[in-house]
């Protein structure tokens, strides 16, 4: 059972581990503090001492706390997802450098690499690794889902734009799946039913032909990118479709635990600009 600390007792508990630690981090979700304390010992290596993360529980209360940080007082790095700003490529909130945006709609983007699937098949399904490759297929797996799904992100960034009130991304994947055989993947159908009514939306809250503008810049955009699938939501779409495929091939795994062993696992390259932020606020470089 974890240990709860109330919520008045913030102050303290940062205080207890200042020694402890050459930097302090902040991230959005609370009882994802060992999570990400896990990972970011990962990144950074010998290189900078954690002890504790401290959650703010929602990316407006992370902006919040690096605006009105002493960066004199305490040296402190904050943690925000890209989400539909990433989408949109809109500057961060922000210009401190004590402000990390992730160079992706959020952290579960940046976990899903082919090492870290094949690692979990190898040890899952006892196979080696060429198995475990040929398991996944994982290019023309990620190809598959980067096609149907940076459609439907554009679409969810454009109706973003002209009608922010409108839920797009809590959807989930869920909905957009069918059934083959006894296992869930996209449907492409239901996708393509999903963009035309979320661009209904859009529509209806704008001229027609400055949203079919907006939405094709939007998706060519996204498709330019290095990694077109960061533009698309990895814990609500790209994670529990990946969990889907790994039942699929008898890997029965929990969202959970696959999201804990992708981190003790991926490819750590895709943080290289986190790690140079975080050495830059440690090492005692200029804040703003």
């Amino acid at each position: 059972m974890k240990l709860a600390w109330p919520s008045r007792a913030f102050g303290t508990i940062r205080k207890m581990f200042e020694p402890l630690q050459d930097v302090d981090f902040y991230v959005e979700d609370k009882g994802d503090e060992t999570f990400y304390k896990n990972l970011l010992s990962r990144i950074l290596g010998d290189q900078i001492k954690i002890a504790k993360v401290f959650a703010k529980n929602g990316r407006s209360n992370v902006i919040s706390a690096c605006l009105a940080h002493d960066h004199n007082a305490r040296r402190a790095v904050f943690l925000i997802d890209g989400d539909l700003e990433f989408v949109k490529a809109l500057p961060k909130p922000c210009n401190s450098t004590a402000l990390h945006r992730l160079d992706a709609y959020c952290i579960e983007n940046m976990l899903i690499c082919q090492q870290a699937i094949a690692k979990i098949l190898m040890e899952e399904l006892d196979a080696d690794l060429e198995t475990a490759n040929n398991l996944i297929s994982f290019t023309q797996w990620m190809s598959e889902l980067e096609n149907s799904l940076t459609a439907l992100f554009a679409a969810f960034a454009v109706l973003n734009i002209f009608d922010p009130t409108k839920a797009t991304v809590s959807i989930g994947a869920g909905p957009l799946c069918k059934q083959l055989g006894r296992h869930s993947v996209l449907c492409e159908d239901k996708v393509k039913t999903k963009i035309n009514e979320v661009l209904g939306l859009a529509y209806q809250a704008g001229n027609r032909e400055q949203v079919d503008l907006l939405y094709n810049t939007m998706l060519n955009r996204i498709l330019s990118r290095e990694y077109p699938h960061r533009s698309v939501s990895g814990k609500d779409f790209i994670l529990p479709l990946l969990l889907f495929k790994l039942q699929s091939i008898n890997c029965k795994i929990t969202y959970k635990t696959l999201r804990r062993r992708l981190a003790s696992s991926c490819d750590l390259s895709a943080f290289e600009r986190l790690k140079a932020d975080t050495l830059h606020v440690a090492g005692g470089g200029a804040v703003r």
